[in-house]
């Protein structure tokens, strides 16, 4: 029978059972910028923001409401997304995580074989971190017991954590 504290010692996950470690585990955006839930939320974020800037100067570069329109039909799925995205990481939901994934990649395949340099710049760089944070959800790597060490953001003059 064990003890309370060692019970509390014990893996609160999959992935921590198997390694046994207490060090960071989870990837950082290109090796060093931040965890991967951050750079989620900031790429969807950005996502947004783009979609929702172009679709304003569609309207006003060719002063119709319907040139607007027709720019949002097209960019709703990738808000959508995004929003899925986001919530997802912000509250360690694989599926939504996944959801978002999925969706991006087909884009990211589409903009491939199509051969748009610009839509594939934009999609690999929101894929990317889709993918590797729903492994690590996936993984048990990123949750809300794990967050307090997988957390991580670059350190300079301009961020002050």
């Amino acid at each position: 029978m064990s003890t309370p504290q060692e019970e509390s010692q014990q893996p609160t996950t999959e992935y921590e059972a198997h390694s046994g470690a207490e060090e960071r585990q989870g990837h950082l955006l290109f090796g060093f910028i931040c965890d991967m839930r951050i750079a989620v939320v900031f790429v969807n974020v950005f996502n947004i923001v783009a979609i929702s800037v172009g679709i304003l100067i569609t309207g006003f570069q060719f002063h119709s409401f319907s040139a607007a329109w027709y720019a949002f039909e097209n960019g709703f799925l990738a808000i959508a997304l995004s929003i899925v995205g986001a919530l997802g990481a912000l509250n360690y939901v694989l599926w939504m995580v996944g959801v978002a994934t999925a969706g991006f990649a087909i884009g990211f395949l589409i903009d491939l074989f199509g051969l748009h340099l610009i839509g594939i710049l934009v999609g690999g760089l929101v894929l990317y971190p889709h993918a590797v944070l729903t492994y690590e959800i996936h993984e048990g790597i990123m949750s809300k017991e794990t967050y307090t060490r997988e957390e991580h953001i670059v350190e300079n003059d301009f961020i002050k954590v």
